[in-house]
């Protein structure tokens, strides 16, 4: 199952456990009922401040190829100096290569790992 109908299904699921209509969800994260509609059916992706709203409307944590996301509202920390990367800019530490791409609809993350031998 690819990435977007895996997602498409638990929105599907979390929005029909809270007994939720496509339509108050769609009024709930300001998209529209066949954006909704599109994202539960797998057909298409969504931009990261809609998959953070779906996240937090919904209440629930996503698995998505292995790794579980959810969004949580609250006190903003002080983000460690080290882990600062400004958009457009590569930064590489000792085993890894950051760089952040940012584009009006979303929000692209490239990070490359050297295995590390312990």
């Amino acid at each position: 199952m690819n990435w977007k109908k895996n997602l498409g299904k638990q929105i599907k699921e979390a929005r029909e456990r809270l007994g939720l209509s496509q339509d108050q969800l769609a009024m709930a994260t300001k998209l529209s009922r066949q954006t909704i509609n599109l994202c539960e059916n797998g057909r298409r992706g969504t931009s990261l401040p809609a998959f953070a709203r779906l996240a937090f409307e919904l209440k629930t944590v996503f698995n998505i190829s292995g790794y579980r996301i959810r969004v949580q509202r609250g006190e903003t920390k002080q983000i460690p100096q080290q882990f600062c990367l400004p958009f457009g800019k590569t930064r590489t530490y000792e085993s890894t290569t950051l760089k952040i791409h940012p584009t009006k609809a979303r929000l692209t993350i490239e990070a490359s790992v050297k295995r590390v031998v312990f």
